[in-house]
């Protein structure tokens, strides 16, 4: 029964990596067009909390995006620190930008207070510790004229360094957009991501009350699922001018801390998609541990499904992560893979059951 179970979550596992593989490699790389003679207005949300040493960053980059017609709109969500005090300094004469306090806590009211103060038909999202592309708001209004689709997600990045912890965060996040483009571009989005997205009014109007409110985190999911449930036209902008950068933690326990506050939202999942995906990758990093410990303390024939699950999994994964990692200019990464890979199952077994059942912290407030 553990066999055949095991190779099961293998078979299943390397199914949704396959889909996804033909998914990305299928979608054409969109180009775009300048439509400067159609000019819409995109609103930028931004939620913030104690961001006052990014938040400037973000905003030197806005003001040099090549699209013009956009609004920004900071929501300062309690901080405690001199975000709401730095932002005003820096926005004073500039009529496009604006900052408001949140009156309700938490970073998904925010979200709603900043969009019901926005005015333009397209709204686009991302996090106060974020860099986009100079041609980002372009990009996304270019491909939404051409598209009409009702949310769009694109590419985030995470930035690094020389070192090991740095690199193998990168490449683990990579893992993570790989997925999310692959399985968007074939058809089924099951993860999107708030730092690079952007939706219509008409769906926000239309899918905002499901944002699950008692969960501190999953605005993008939550939305990304209902509009998804509603029949709405998801669509991936696969154009590394619609890439956002991002940076990674600066230690192991704000990384775990990140990964518990993502995972803690799963519970509330109701995609078929969305749950056999999360399934399949815990199911196999499961039996992986399961048939290594057997194979250690009972039996040496459990060393056989033990490699060849193994073996299965860090082929596609290295398939997937070979042509994502191209797109964004991170194939370096690559030598990362098989380390990352035989400390992944611990990874995922241990954060699942941590976010699932214990505790996290974001920007001060405990959950």
């Amino acid at each position: 029964m553990i066999l055949i179970a095991s190779y099961f979550l293998c078979v299943l596992y390397a199914a949704f990596i396959l889909i996804f593989i033909i998914g990305w490699n299928r979608m054409p790389f969109f180009h775009g067009e300048s439509r400067a003679d159609m000019p819409f207005l995109v609103s930028v949300v931004v939620p913030l909390r104690n961001e006052s040493v990014h938040i400037l960053r973000l905003l030197q980059a806005l003001e040099k995006q090549t699209y013009q017609y956009i609004e920004v709109i900071l929501v300062d969500d309690h901080s405690i620190d001199h975000s709401f005090s730095v932002i005003s300094d820096y926005i004073t004469g500039k009529k496009h930008i604006s900052v408001i306090r949140a009156a309700g806590e938490g970073k998904k009211n925010a979200l709603i207070e900043g969009i019901a103060n926005s005015t333009g038909s397209l709204i686009v999202c991302t996090d106060a510790d974020c860099v986009p592309h100079q041609c980002w708001i372009e990009t996304i209004a270019d491909f939404y004229e051409e598209n009409h689709p009702d949310m769009i997600i694109a590419p985030v990045v995470m930035t690094f360094d020389n070192t090991a912890f740095r690199q193998m965060q990168a490449l683990e996040f990579m893992s993570l957009q790989a997925s999310t483009a692959g399985a968007a571009c074939a058809g089924f989005p099951i993860m999107c991501n708030g730092a690079n997205m952007a939706f219509t009014r008409e769906a926000w109007d239309n899918n905002s009350a499901n944002l699950k409110h008692q969960k501190l985190s999953g605005d993008d999911m939550f939305l990304m699922m209902s509009i998804k449930k509603k029949k709405g036209k998801i669509s991936y902008l696969k154009s590394d001018k619609a890439v956002v950068f991002t940076a990674p933690s600066n230690s192991v326990s704000e990384f775990f801390n990140q990964r518990k506050r993502w995972v803690s939202k799963s519970s509330s999942y109701r995609d078929r998609d969305v749950i056999l995906s999360a399934l399949s990758v815990f199911g196999v990093s499961f039996v992986i541990i399961l048939n290594l410990v057997l194979a250690i303390f009972v039996n040496s024939s459990y060393w056989i499904p033990f490699a060849f699950i193994f073996l299965v999994k860090i082929i596609v994964d290295r398939i997937l992560l070979f042509s994502f990692g191209r797109f964004v200019r991170s194939s370096q990464l690559l030598r990362w893979v098989f380390p990352l890979s035989l400390i992944y199952p611990f990874y995922v077994i241990t954060t699942a059951i941590s976010g699932l059942f214990g505790k996290f912290d974001w920007k001060g407030r405990r959950s």
